[in-house]
């Protein structure tokens, strides 16, 4: 297999440890905050979706399993994690939170109502691999407004991070965001 196959490999891989980690890292430090539940949510998220997506990888290579499923799998984790990526975002900043959690709430719904037909297999389709070791699919436009709707809440989100850069004190937890939407991009 390709160097480019075997680089997206371990980036997963350190992309599963690295948001597990942080996911148990910030409910053992306090699940009763609201800051630190969404937080957990997205990192759980992230990795279920960089899971997935590893074993779709995986699935291809070795031609074992069903990789549909798993391509559906990571679909689904990746389209949710925009909105809870801008409800942690919110409550970090400390913004009033009332119009961003409609909006997140109202996101959840689309994305709810555009995955119904993501597990009946007309969404995501075809998924192999390529010579050079990536990985290829077929979406259809429903399938693609799901991949693509996530980038506007990432970019809500990024925006109240920037927006409140000098506010932030603590300057791991920064880093570790930082290092999870680059990981995630």
């Amino acid at each position: 297999m390709s160097f480019i196959y075997w680089l997206d490999v371990i980036a997963l891989g350190v992309c599963i440890i690295v948001a597990g980690a942080l996911a148990l890292g910030t409910i053992g430090v306090g699940p009763r905050r609201t800051v630190n539940r969404a937080f957990a949510l997205f990192t759980i998220l992230e990795a279920v979706w960089a899971t997935s997506s590893l074993s779709l990888r995986l699935a291809l290579w070795l031609e074992r399993g069903n990789p549909l499923v798993l391509a559906e799998l990571s679909t689904l984790a990746f389209s949710l994690m925009g909105p809870f990526l801008l409800i942690f975002a919110a409550r970090y900043v400390a913004r009033r939170t009332r119009w961003i959690d409609l909006a997140s709430v109202l996101g959840l719904l689309v994305m709810a109502a555009l995955s119904i037909p993501l597990f009946r297999h007309e969404l995501v389709t075809a998924p192999r691999l390529l010579s050079n070791g990536s990985k290829t699919l077929e979406v259809s436009g429903s399938g693609l407004l799901l991949a693509t709707l996530p980038a506007l809440f990432f970019d809500w989100a990024l925006l109240l991070f920037w927006r409140d850069l000098q506010k932030f004190r603590d300057s791991l937890f920064s880093t570790c965001i930082f290092v999870l939407l680059t990981g995630f991009v």
